[in-house]
């Protein structure tokens, strides 16, 4: 391994670790999250809502584009190569998790 790969694969293993420390914290606003006061949520805020909603599907398909790249990536090119692609398809993960981190504290401050 080359002196570069050894940072990638060490930016990729802290990206994944911040991952799983974002993922946490959303499981537990989810646990936390009052679903009564989603249902008595204002218009305006739905629209917002709908807006994340919408932009999150985005990202969750670019993410699901990016994995499958590196995928295939791993056959065909070389270490680096995958991964760069699994470093933006952690990057992509950690912002849906700021997604539905922005949608639950929107719900539960309504």
């Amino acid at each position: 391994m080359t002196w570069l790969e050894f940072i990638a694969v060490g930016s990729l293993g802290v990206l994944i670790v911040y991952n799983l420390k974002t993922s946490l914290a959303v499981k537990k606003l989810r646990s936390k999250m009052n679903v009564a006061k989603a249902e008595k949520m204002a218009v305006t805020e739905n629209q917002e809502l709908l807006g994340v909603a919408a932009d999150k599907k985005r990202w969750l398909l670019l993410g699901q584009v990016l994995f499958w790249l590196s995928v295939a990536m791993a056959f065909f090119a070389s270490l680096i190569e995958v991964v760069y692609f699994l470093d933006l398809y952690t990057i992509t993960s950690i912002y849906v998790n700021y997604l539905d981190k922005k949608v639950i504290k929107t719900i539960n401050k309504a």
